[in-house]
C-alpha cells in the first residue's frame, strides 16, 4: 500500500461531506489502517542510496533512531473536512513508495540554521560583518566551536571567518578559494558542491509498523477552556532513519574540514536539535546508539549541583559558562548570579532550578551559587 495515496485520496474515498455523514467509527478504521501497515525491507530498502553510489567515496551517511514521542513533519499540509474523527493535520510522504521521509530541503534547513549567517542570503559577503552581529549569532558560533572540538577539529585564531565562509560554502555552492575580498563571486561546478538529500526510514519499530496516531489539544488565549483534540500521524518511536549526503573536503586559507568530519558534525547537529516540527515539545529527536539513548535521557533533578568554568562576559554582564557535565556552554543571566567578583576562567557551581533531562539543560535553568 502507498501510504501517500492512501492518506490523501483512498481516505476519503465514498466519504459525503460533513453534513452527508462520514462518522468517527468510519475514520476510526481508517486510522487503523494507516496504523496497521507494515512495509517490508524490499520497500524500506528502496530509497536507500548507498546502492547507486558505491563508487563515490564522498557519499555519506547516518543512521540515527526516532525516540518518544515520534516524528511529526509537513504539518502544513492540508487534511481537513470537517468530518468528526479525521485526522486534521497532514503528513509529508515520498510521492512513489509512499514512505515517510524527512524532505533534503528540510534537512539543510535545520543544519544552517545553527550557523550565524553573518550576512544576509543576499550578501554574500566573504568577511563576516562580526560587529553588527547580535548575541544569537555571536552564540551560534560558539556553539559550532564546541561541535568542532568535540570531532577533533582544529578550531582557528579567525574562528568568525571561518565558520562564516564555510557556510557559504556549504549551503550557498560559494567557490572561496576564487571569491576574493571584494566579493567577486564566484561558485562551485554543481557537481562539487554538497548535496543534501531526504532522510529516509530503512528499518521498522519490533512491530514492524512506521506510523502511529497522536493528537494536540489547543487551548487558545483559554487556557481553562475544554479543548477539542486535533488528531494527527506520525511516525512511531524507535524507526531508524538514514540521513544522505554526498560531501567533499573542503579547505580555505583559515582552515579544513573532510567529508567525513562533516559527516560527523552533522550527526552532533542532528541529535542535538532534531527535525521535523513541535521539536520544541519533544518531536523529532533522535538517539544514535543505545548507550547515546540513555546518556540522552539521564535526568538530572531541581537542586542538582553541576560545575562550570567561566569563558567569558557580554555587555550585560550575563556570563558565558561552559558546564562540564554537559559538556556545552550556557549563558547565564546577570540576575541568576549570586556570587560577586567572579572572573574568566573561574570554576563556578551552578544549581539547576528545575528537573531537566541532560541534554535538554538551558540557559535559564541554571544559577550560579
Amino acid at each position: 500500500m502507498n501510504l501517500k495515496n492512501y492518506f490523501y485520496r483512498q481516505y476519503y474515498e465514498k466519504l459525503g461531506y460533513p453534513a452527508q455523514g462520514g462518522g468517527s467509527d468510519e475514520f476510526n478504521q481508517r486510522n487503523r489502517i494507516l496504523e496497521e501497515h507494515r512495509p517490508n525491507a524490499e520497500m524500506l530498502s528502496s530509497l536507500q542510496l548507498k546502492q547507486y553510489f558505491e563508487s563515490q567515496s564522498n557519499f555519506q551517511s547516518i543512521e540515527i533512531t526516532t525516540q518518544y514521542p515520534g516524528l511529526f513533519v509537513g504539518s502544513g499540509y492540508i487534511h481537513e473536512t470537517g468530518n468528526e474523527g479525521e485526522i486534521k493535520l497532514g503528513f509529508f510522504f515520498d510521492h512513489t513508495t509512499g514512505l515517510p521521509v524527512v524532505p533534503g530541503s528540510s534537512v539543510k534547513g535545520v543544519l544552517r540554521s545553527v550557523f550565524p549567517s553573518f550576512s544576509s542570503l543576499l550578501d554574500k559577503k566573504v568577511l563576516p560583518d562580526t560587529e553588527q552581529a547580535d548575541e544569537i549569532q555571536l552564540a551560534k558560533a560558539d556553539y559550532l566551536k564546541v561541535l568542532f572540538q568535540e570531532i577533533g577539529i582544529e578550531t582557528p585564531d579567525e574562528w568568525e571567518e571561518f565558520v562564516h565562509q564555510l557556510e557559504l560554502h556549504m549551503f550557498e555552492g560559494l567557490d572561496i578559494s576564487r571569491t576574493d575580498e571584494n566579493d567577486n563571486i564566484n561558485y562551485l561546478s554543481i557537481c562539487k558542491r554538497d548535496k543534501f538529500f531526504d532522510a529516509v526510514p530503512n528499518q521498522s519499530n519490533e512491530q514492524g509498523r512506521i506510523m502511529g496516531m497522536d493528537s494536540i489539544t489547543p487551548h487558545g488565549s483559554d487556557t481553562l477552556k475544554n479543548p477539542i483534540p486535533l488528531p494527527f500521524t506520525k511516525v512511531l518511536p524507535e524507526v531508524k532513519f538514514c540521513f544522505q549526503f554526498l560531501l567533499f573536503n573542503s579547505e580555505f586559507p583559515k582552515g579544513k574540514i573532510s567529508s567525513e568530519q562533516k559527516r560527523q558534525l552533522f550527526n552532533n547537529i542532528l541529535l542535538d536539535h532534531g527535525v521535523g516540527a513541535k521539536t520544541n515539545v519533544g518531536y523529532g529527536q533522535f538517539y544514535g546508539t543505545r548507550e547515546e539513548k540513555e546518556e540522552k535521557e539521564e535526568i538530572y533533578s531541581a537542586g542538582d549541583k553541576l560545575h562550570g568554568v567561566v569563558k567569558s562576559f557580554d555587555n550585560n554582564g550575563d556570563a558565558n559558562i561552559y558546564v562540564e557535565e554537559i559538556d556545552r556552554q550556557r549563558k547565564i543571566r546577570k540576575k541568576d548570579i549570586e556570587r560577586e567578583g567572579i572572573q574568566i576562567g573561574e570554576e563556578v557551581t551552578l544549581v539547576l532550578v528545575r528537573e531537566r533531562r541532560k541534554t535538554k539543560v538551558r540557559d535559564r535553568d541554571l544559577k550560579v551559587i
